[in-house]
């Protein structure tokens, strides 16, 4: 009877239908929304007789309460609980699948309740905003290169927000008009469009066009701003090598050696101008693979200071681990070494081939430090084993809690095994064994200081 009731009490409450509450006012009403049967049913299920858990009380029952609503007029009420965990997965994760899957069993809204809010949202109209407030402008490149190692169809963009103080400076009039039919891609694109406006100084006809970039102070650290023009003529010398000192140290495509960062790979340019005219090799769309390992080997040499008598890495390697461990009581870590050659080899050619794309050559990534493993890109850190079978047989770690990114193993490259001398390989985070070689349903990989298990994407 009283769910006969409950259900009646929906069916005759009017919801707005035809517009969304403005961004400042989402949750506001969200009660307000309720059925007062229903309100009176689930407040004395979950309730509790303290007021001072009143309103922890309300939280449970709201999100309940919306999707019992939602349940009985799907088509007649905007839940803007279900609502927020809808967008919450498709800005996360951007799966459709999910979103219908959880909408389904009444959790969130349908994937498309979530479309039509979004593109209404894109075509609300900017708030008015006090003239008397501060406002600063913070923007950011956003370009999805990851998986367009072809440089075609690569996504750039940027993204702005305004900052306003106070936050009572933003006026926030309307509610959000609810579009009735799909807008194209061309009306999204024309919104808010922005001029992008230069300024030239007339003084001299040949100053070139300067950019200013601001970064902005935080507590005793000043705001800075920085002129291109005065810094093209300040690192007039090393202009031709900065690709090559940003690829080196680490961009999106090319990670970074241990501890080396852009400011080190800038100075060693700077100090060793016998470097420079073998470096340009990397700016050469026709370099040989040869010419890359040379090049890049001599650079890494002076980068690690190694003595003018040393000629190839793996020597310098081995002399700083002997001199490290001769002289050092704690316990040698392996990735302040410098790189083998062979792993100095790949990175070497993700580099070029960065620097290649920069510069606008098309080269293919399986030909320089990359490899196609179950259809996904991924990079090849070396082709040889990171020690010899006799010496692997004895790494060991005396990690005491769950072997994480400080395990001696995992360090390594090795997964744990029964003469480590705590988990001893059967309870850590580290203890499955090494995948075989000749395994081809599952291919386990090691990058950036974590295991991961690559699958085939047709089992998904």
């Amino acid at each position: 009877m009283a769910a006969c009731i409950i259900r009646e009490d929906i069916r005759s409450t009017v919801y707005e239908l035809n517009s969304y509450p403005s961004p400042n006012k989402v949750m506001d009403n969200a009660a307000n929304d309720l059925p007062k049967s229903l309100t009176l049913f689930l407040s004395n299920v979950c309730g509790t007789k303290k007021k001072s858990d009143q309103k922890k009380c309300e939280n449970k029952y709201l999100p309940l309460a919306h999707s019992i609503i939602r349940f009985c007029r799907p088509r007649s009420f905007i839940s803007p609980i279900l609502l927020g965990l809808g967008l919450y997965l498709h800005r996360n994760f951007g799966t459709k699948r999910a979103i219908d899957i959880f909408s389904n069993f009444g959790f969130c809204s349908s994937y498309t309740d979530v479309y039509v809010f979004e593109t209404s949202s894109l075509l609300y109209p900017q708030p008015d905003v006090d003239p008397n407030s501060f406002s600063q402008f913070v923007f950011d490149n956003a370009d999805f290169n990851i998986s367009t190692f072809d440089g075609y169809n690569t996504f750039h963009t940027m993204g702005g927000i305004q900052c306003v103080v106070p936050t009572n400076a933003v006026l926030w009039n309307k509610r959000i008009e609810k579009v009735k039919k799909a807008v194209t891609a061309e009306t999204i694109s024309n919104i808010e469009s922005v001029p992008i406006i230069t300024y030239e100084n007339s003084t001299n006809a040949d100053d070139k066009i300067d950019k200013i970039f601001k970064k902005p102070g935080k507590g005793s650290t000043e705001t800075r701003s920085y002129s291109i023009k005065n810094l093209q003529l300040q690192f007039k010398v090393e202009l031709p090598y900065f690709l090559f000192v940003h690829a080196i140290g680490g961009c999106d495509t090319t990670s970074a050696i241990f501890q080396q960062g852009k400011i080190k790979h800038l100075k060693t340019v700077q100090a060793h101008p016998e470097l420079h005219d073998s470096l340009l090799v990397f700016n050469n769309e026709s370099a040989t693979h040869e010419e890359i390992l040379r090049a890049g080997e001599k650079y890494l040499l002076k980068l690690f200071k190694a003595p003018a008598n040393t000629s190839t890495l793996n020597c310098h390697r081995y002399d700083v681990f002997r001199k490290t461990v001769a002289s050092s009581k704690k316990e040698v870590k392996l990735s302040r070494l410098p790189p083998t050659v062979d792993s100095a080899r790949q990175h070497l050619f993700r580099v070029y081939l960065q620097v290649q794309l920069w510069r606008g050559k098309i080269l293919n990534p399986l030909d320089w430090g990359w490899e196609k493993v179950d259809k996904k890109i991924i990079p090849i850190f070396t082709k040889k084993p990171p020690a010899t079978d006799s010496l692997l047989s004895v790494i060991s770690c005396a990690c005491t809690k769950s072997c994480e990114k400080n395990c001696g193993c995992k360090k390594a490259g090795m997964r744990c095994s029964i003469i480590c001398k705590n988990c001893q390989g059967t309870s850590c985070l580290n203890q499955q064994l090494i995948c075989d070689d000749d395994d081809d349903d599952d291919v386990e990989l090691y990058k950036d200081g974590q295991w991961t298990t690559s699958i085939d994407e047709d089992n998904e």
